[in-house]
């Protein structure tokens, strides 16, 4: 999932190809929230969900992306990362990973 403050949207990415964007208005000097989940629905399907809101502010109910995979999720470690929108510096603070039984 990518925040995307240029093209003023949230897309799920999937290599270099984004799978699904939707609108979303960064806000300049706060932190904004992401939450990223991918869940097996059945064998050979999941589902890929993303949601983005300003920190202090409500979570959205419903998921603002989504997509359905048939391939099954490349084994491996979450990592975040960032490219600068200006020269000012990006800062993550309280990443939580966790497995949903």
């Amino acid at each position: 999932m990518r925040l995307n403050p240029a093209k003023k949207a949230i897309e799920l990415i999937k290599g270099e190809e984004v799978k699904q964007s939707t609108p979303y208005t960064w806000a300049t000097n706060t932190w904004t929230v992401l939450k990223l989940s991918i869940t097996k629905v059945k064998e050979g399907e999941w589902s890929i969900q993303g949601k983005a809101w300003e920190q202090g502010k409500e979570e959205p109910k419903e998921a603002q992306v989504t997509f359905t995979e048939t391939e099954k999720p490349t084994p491996g470690r979450c990592g975040a990362w960032g490219i600068p929108y200006s020269a000012l510096p990006i800062r993550f603070d309280d990443l939580l990973v966790q497995k949903v039984k």
